[in-house]
C-alpha cells in the first residue's frame, strides 16, 4: 500500500522539478538574450547617442556590476533564500533594461548598464551556477543525515 502512495508523490517531485528547471532555463535565456543583443546593437546606440568614445564604458559598467555582486547574492541567498533573491535581481535587471531604454545620452546608457548587470549573466557563470546549484539540489534531493559511518570515512 505504501508503494502505490509513493507513486504520485513521485510524479509531483517530478513535475515540480520540471518546473523549476523551466523558470531556471528562462533565467539563463534572459541573460544570453541580453548579451547578444546588445553586442549586436551597442555599435548603433552609441552612435545615435554621439559618444563613440565612451562605447568601452558601456560594457565595463555592466561587467563590473555583475562581477561585484554575485558573492554579494551569493552571501544574501544564504541569508534570505536563493528564491527570492533571484526573483529581486530579475527585477532589477527588467527595470535596467526599461532605464537603458528610455536613455537619452551617454552617461545615463553607462548607468543605466551598471544597474542591468546586477543580474548575474553568462561571463559571470561562477555566481549563477553556484545559485543553479543550489536550488536545483535543494528541490531535487531529501536532506542527509550523517551516520557515524559517514563521519568515520572522511578522517
Amino acid at each position: 500500500m505504501s508503494a502505490e502512495a509513493e507513486i504520485p508523490a513521485q510524479v509531483a517531485q517530478n513535475q515540480r522539478v520540471r518546473l523549476i528547471f523551466g523558470a531556471l532555463l528562462l533565467v539563463l535565456l534572459l541573460a544570453s538574450l541580453d548579451q547578444t543583443i546588445v553586442s549586436t546593437a551597442l555599435p548603433t546606440i552609441v552612435g545615435d547617442l554621439g559618444g563613440v568614445s565612451d562605447l568601452s564604458w558601456v560594457v565595463t559598467a555592466y561587467l563590473l556590476s555583475s562581477t561585484v555582486v554575485g558573492p554579494v547574492y551569493g552571501k544574501l541567498g544564504d541569508q534570505y533564500g536563493r528564491k527570492i533573491v533571484l526573483q529581486v535581481a530579475i527585477v532589477i535587471f527588467l527595470v535596467g533594461s526599461a532605464l537603458c531604454g528610455i536613455s537619452q545620452n551617454m552617461t545615463e546608457l553607462i548607468v543605466f548598464r551598471a544597474i542591468r548587470g546586477r543580474l548575474p549573466n553568462i561571463p559571470c557563470t561562477a555566481a549563477i551556477d553556484s545559485s543553479l546549484a543550489a536550488l536545483i539540489s535543494s528541490t531535487t534531493s531529501a536532506p542527509v543525515e550523517r551516520t557515524d559511518q559517514s563521519a568515520n570515512a572522511q578522517h
